[in-house]
């Protein structure tokens, strides 16, 4: 099915992100590797690192953004596995920032690689319960990313749903109303972002089609027959984003659920006949955008909203009447469409 290609997408990227934590190192000098048989000593309290030993360099664990196997056990094994790759026996943490929700769920450390000659020699001694003691210096991570965002964008969208197949239909009816399945799409949004990957927002999008031509009916009366259909979408959103390497370049990806709207307006001389109705819809994207400034950047995104009509209105020359689909194999009226569009983003701080 056409409509479920960008929440396949959608997965697949939060699948291929979701992955271990970022390792960084800056190794100034090595030994030999050391065996997987060789036990690699974290000392959590820098008061308790042996003072005979050679410092190798510094290592990093840290948050990618969309990283899930960052507890603390799986963060202390990459840095006795970073420090056995540089030949050190040893890691003293000095730096441990925690979970917060606010920030990041992952634990990250930061460290330096020892290679210690005598374990027995430390800088001072402490006695048994202080042992335990976590004097590790907790930082808290600036934000490198904005914290609130405007975005506006523009597009062309493509409504997958088929036409009803209506055998009283002509072939010039059929061809008038498949020029409704694409039209004009804008949408707006607020973000608000908790750190420099997750945040909450709220969108607007519309999409509108147009139709117009002169046509003579069945009765022989000639006047333009004019369509408008518009679909819109408002919610709230959970948002994803991540640096693509160079700082100026972001991708996100947004997930939404909300109200989505319909109505259809179409004239004919005299006569007036409307539809409209609304449902529960769903909204995702996929986007990517360009930082210019401090306070600007440009953007492409590829968004999706996906929703189906069963209750609606149809309104003829003023007399209204309510239409319910209550079988699986009556037609209803589908919202669905795809929309690339490209737009601007205005970071507020």
């Amino acid at each position: 099915m056409k409509h479920l290609f960008l929440a396949a997408a959608t997965a697949a990227l939060l699948i291929f992100t979701a992955c271990a934590p970022r390792v960084g190192t800056m190794i100034t000098k090595t030994y030999p590797v050391a065996g997987a048989n060789v036990p690699i000593t974290v000392f959590m309290n820098p008061a308790l690192a042996p003072t005979d030993s050679e410092s190798l360099g510094v290592v990093s664990i840290t948050d990618t953004g969309f990283s899930t196997k960052c507890d603390s056990v799986t963060v202390v094994e990459l840095l006795k596995e970073e420090a056995r790759k540089a030949g050190g026996n040893a890691v003293v943490v000095t730096e441990y920032i925690r979970p917060s929700i606010w920030r990041s769920m992952c634990h990250q450390m930061a460290g330096t690689v020892l290679r210690v000659r005598d374990f027995n020699s430390v800088a001072q001694t402490a006695d048994g319960d202080s042992v335990q003691l976590m004097a590790v210096k907790v930082i808290q991570p600036k934000r490198k990313l904005p914290e609130m965002t405007l975005s506006a964008n523009i597009g062309y969208g493509w409504r997958t749903a088929k036409l009803e197949d209506d055998p009283a239909s002509t072939a010039y009816a059929k061809a008038y109303y498949e020029e409704l399945l694409s039209g004009l799409v804008t949408d707006a949004s607020f973000n608000y972002y908790f750190n420099d990957y997750y945040g909450v927002g709220l969108i607007y999008s519309a999409y509108s089609a147009n139709n117009s031509q002169y046509s003579t009916d069945r009765s022989g009366e000639s006047d333009y027959w004019k369509t408008n259909s518009v679909i819109r979408f408002i919610g709230p959103t959970f948002l994803m984003r991540m640096p693509l390497g160079n700082p100026k370049w972001l991708l996100d990806c947004n997930l939404g659920i909300g109200y989505l709207g319909y109505s259809l307006k179409e004239t004919f001389a005299s006569q007036s006949w409307k539809v409209y109705g609304s449902t529960v819809g769903s909204y995702l994207s996929l986007g990517a955008e360009y930082k210019v400034d401090e306070h600007w950047a440009i953007g492409a995104r590829l968004s999706e909203v996906v929703g189906v009509l069963g209750t609606w209105t149809e309104e003829t020359n003023g007399v209204k009447e309510i239409v319910t689909v209550s079988k699986p194999s009556e037609a209803r009226i589908g919202l669905t469409h795809l929309q690339p569009m490209v737009g601007i983003r205005y970071y507020i701080k």
